[in-house]
Formats: structure tokens, C-alpha cells, sequence
């Protein structure tokens, strides 16, 4: 019998950042020595009884483990604790956080290996659950674009004070607090732009008049063309507040922004940033969301001569020790092995 890794991936498992993700998973994989063959699937009748299946949605180790020999389960969040911030701690949300803890306590349990997208995220179930995960687990931030130097290049990028924001407009992700800063920075520089690029337009210009920020533009511009668009920025916002769902993150708005050589604008809440990436003279980070701070700081940044070789040479670095897709390929490769061959 093959020894296989099987990727479950039913339809609308997967969009382009779990698909890198799954992808370094894959190719880590292909590296240990005794592993026969590996696929992806969107079918249960697919597995094998001696497979191993690779899951990446909380409900699918419940799906699968009775067909096959091994799981591998990739937490992409805390279940129970998103979803309760994102319903704003409605009756409905609790109930759901309960039923979605309980399967983390089972799954947990299981003599299972786990991908974790931070170090927090694994501190954090060690700590509710009271498991040991050491040995049976891997770390390995969320991304999916390379660093592009010819986005560092454009002609005046850093010269003048223009932001950008890119994503969605939950609450949670703080464009309020983002408009507050730009709308306080505005009034120092005049010249300021802000560009939010987002589906939810409406929601954006409704959250522009709260705030009555003005010259704020809101488009939206397709996936395959927002890098290009990043690139023409200097300053990215990516604000959180502190609460132990940012805390777990990796958001891949970072690597997005550092890739298009956009200096982000960011809060130390997101622990696996605040330990693994070191901007150096271009970091403008905060422990706090207070606006009079963030402008203060920000203020004396825009004041500064920014050389884009340096700033790339200085992103360069995160891509080469975080956003290593070679380094993760091997720590991951090693980490799998003694699961995948016993």
C-alpha cells in the first residue's frame, strides 16, 4: 500500500492564500523520504483507509478520520473567539463559539498533527485546553506573494504622504481608527491622499462621513491587479485592536503591503509581527490604537528622507527570514517527518 498524503479540499475550501499555504504544505511534504505519492482532492470516497489527509476547515478531521490512518489539521483561526467578535457577542455567536470549542477540545486530543499560523495561536490552545503540542505541531505564518522590486522603484513613490488601505470593513479591522489618523495627519499635510481599495464601498463611505474625512477615494480593484495598485502607496494602515483573535493572526495584508514596498502602519497586538518582522528606521508600529500617539510618531517619520534601496534592502530581510518559502519548506519537511514515517 502507497504511503499517501491526501489534501482535502472540497469547493470553496480553498482562495489564494490557503492555496500558497497548502502548496508549501504539499512541497514540504514531497521532501520526506517514504512518502509515496501526494494529491489534493475535493471528494470524501477519494481517501484511502491508509491515508493520510491533510484538512484546513474545522469540521473536516471530524469528516475524515475514520477513513483513513493519519490527520494533519491546519488551524487558520480560533473558531470559537471570531466568532463571537464577529457577532458582536450575540446569543447566536456564543452558542456557536460553544459548539465550536467543544470540537477543538476533541480534535486537540486526538493523537493528530496541527499547523498553528503563529506561535500565540499555539500558545493560546495549550493554555484553553491544557494539551501538549510540542512534537506534533508546526508554525508557519500566513502569505502568498513574493517580494517585487521593481515596486520600490516607481518614481517619487516615497515623496509624498500617500495611504492606502486594502481589505474588508469589519469592524475589527479598524478603517475608523485609520481615517481618524489620516484625518489628523491631513491637517499637517494638506497634499495627504487616502485610497481604500474594498468590495464594501458602502460601507466605506459610510464610515468616511462618520469620521468627516475628506479626498478619501474608495474603489475596488480586481485580486490579480492590487499589487500593482499597492505599489503605488507609501503608507499601508493595519490596525488592530487588542484582542486575542489579532493576537493569533498572521494577517496576509502585511506581506501584501511589504511586497509592494508600502511602509505599514500597525499594531503590536499581532504577536507573531511583533516578534518575527524588524522594519528597523521604517517601523511604525504602536502598542496602542490612540490616535494622538499615532500621529505624533507618524508626523516625525514624513518628516524623514526615505531611500527606497534601503527600504528594500530592509524588507528583503523579513522576506528572508519570515516569508521564507524555503526556510518554512524545510523547518515544516523536518517537523512532518517522524509523523509521516512511523
Amino acid at each position: 500500500m502507497k504511503n499517501r498524503v491526501v489534501f482535502f479540499l472540497p469547493k470553496g475550501a480553498l482562495f489564494e492564500a490557503t492555496a500558497y499555504y497548502c502548496d508549501l504544505i504539499r512541497d514540504a511534504v514531497k521532501k520526506i523520504e517514504g512518502v509515496d505519492e501526494v494529491l489534493y482532492i475535493d471528494t470524501i470516497n477519494k481517501i484511502h483507509s491508509e491515508d493520510t489527509v491533510v484538512t484546513i476547515r474545522i469540521n473536516d478531521p471530524f469528516a475524515v478520520f475514520r477513513k483513513c490512518k493519519k490527520v494533519i489539521h491546519w488551524f487558520q483561526g480560533i473558531a470559537p473567539e471570531e466568532r463571537i467578535m464577529m457577532g458582536d457577542g450575540s446569543l447566536f455567536s456564543r452558542l456557536a463559539a460553544v459548539k465550536y470549542s467543544l470540537m477543538e477540545f476533541i480534535l486537540l486530543r486526538k493523537p493528530f498533527f496541527f499547523f498553528f499560523v503563529s506561535q500565540a495561536m499555539k500558545e493560546h490552545y495549550t493554555k484553553k485546553y491544557g494539551v501538549k503540542l510540542d512534537g506534533r505541531s508546526a508554525i508557519m505564518p500566513c502569505y502568498n506573494i513574493p517580494l517585487k522590486i521593481r515596486s520600490f522603484m516607481i518614481e517619487n513613490k516615497y515623496n509624498a504622504p500617500n495611504f492606502v488601505y486594502a481589505g474588508g470593513i469589519l469592524n475589527w479591522q479598524c478603517v475608523k481608527e485609520s481615517l481618524q489618523v489620516y484625518k489628523a495627519f491631513q491637517q499637517h499635510y494638506p497634499n495627504a491622499t487616502f485610497t481604500i481599495l474594498t468590495k464594501d464601498m458602502s460601507r466605506a463611505y459610510s464610515l468616511i462621513k462618520e469620521v468627516g474625512t475628506k479626498d478619501v477615494l474608495v474603489k475596488y480593484v480586481p485580486l490579480e491587479s492590487l499589487q500593482d495598485e499597492l505599489s503605488k502607496y507609501k503608507y499601508g494602515f493595519l490596525l488592530r485592536r487588542d484582542h486575542i483573535v489579532n493576537k493569533v493572526s498572521t494577517p496576509t495584508k502585511m506581506n501584501s503591503y511589504l511586497s509592494a514596498g508600502v511602509i505599514p502602519i500597525y499594531t503590536t497586538i499581532v504577536d507573531d509581527f511583533d516578534r518575527n518582522i524588524d522594519l528597523g528606521k521604517f517601523e511604525i508600529k504602536f502598542d496602542s490604537l490612540n490616535v494622538d500617539s499615532i500621529l505624533v510618531k507618524l508626523l516625525e517619520f514624513e518628516a524623514k528622507t526615505v531611500d527606497s534601496n534601503l527600504v528594500f534592502q530592509t524588507f528583503k530581510n523579513v522576506f528572508q527570514t519570515y516569508y521564507n518559502d524555503l526556510k518554512n519548506v524545510e523547518r515544516i519537511s523536518a517537523n512532518l517527518q517522524h509523523y509521516l514515517t512511523v
